[in-house]
């Protein structure tokens, strides 16, 4: 009799018996896949989105509220209420001024461009590659842009540096003795490793997303100016008498 036999003989799939078994069957496949889940956790967190850590994250309630104060910026605003406005919106990792924002949330809601977006995101993280005042809109700086590379650039390498030294303390433990102080310090350079990875996987991702927010400023140029020269012919639009 195989194993297979034996199983089906057991008392699990007895008639009596389907009725509990059949759901405890599947408690424990589903408790058993998200216990896999739990155990490779570390490793599809190395790779998890982390585009816009602020913004993107923040609850309803604070998405709403900052959209209250972009919503409410005029022109005519005092100026302290709009240093305190701005101060407001970078805890919400809104660090543009106030005239941008708005023409910003204007532009994806008259595209039904999806917050979420990768386009958007970025653009939203990379703020320190453009140059803007409140009377410009951002245009990128490639100046700013290579120095950022050089940074990141350089700082991974070092980080890669500091990976391999890792590997390489690991590797002498390999064949050390097996006892308590060896099997967590090998346990610490793992966890070591994967906070490394997790680091530079956030940097080579941020420097692509240059590029994509690089694209959406661009494009929100465009949209700027439109809108402006759009508002100037409605301004000075002759009506017929």
């Amino acid at each position: 009799m195989n194993g297979i036999d034996i199983v089906k003989d057991s008392w699990l799939f007895d008639e009596h018996f389907k009725g509990i078994t059949g759901p405890l069957i599947v408690a424990i496949f589903l408790w058993s896949i998200r216990s896999i889940r739990r155990v490779f956790f570390p490793f599809f967190w190395i790779f998890k989105n982390n585009l816009s850590s602020g913004f993107l994250k923040l609850s309803v309630d604070d998405k709403i509220n900052a959209l209250k104060l972009i919503s409410e910026y005029k022109e005519t605003d005092e100026k302290y209420d709009v240093l305190m406005k701005e101060l407001k919106l970078k805890q919400y990792g809104l660090f543009y001024p106030l005239p941008i924002l708005q023409i910003l949330f204007n532009y994806i809601y008259d595209k039904n461009i999806r917050m979420n977006s990768i386009g958007f995101l970025s653009f939203l993280d990379c703020n320190q590659i453009f140059d803007y005042d409140r009377n410009t809109m951002p245009t990128h700086s490639l100046r700013k842009i290579i120095l950022f590379m050089i940074a990141h650039t350089a700082f991974v390498a070092l980080l890669v540096c500091y990976v391999f030294e890792v590997f390489e303390l690991v590797g002498s433990l390999y064949h050390a003795r097996v006892n308590f102080i060896n099997i967590i310090t090998m346990l610490a350079m793992l966890i070591i490793v994967i906070y490394t990875v997790r680091v530079i996987y956030i940097i080579v991702e941020n420097s692509i997303s240059f590029i994509w927010a690089i694209v959406f400023s661009k494009k929100l140029n465009d949209y700027s100016f439109l809108r402006k020269r759009k508002e100037l012919i409605d301004k000075y639009k002759v009506t017929p008498k």
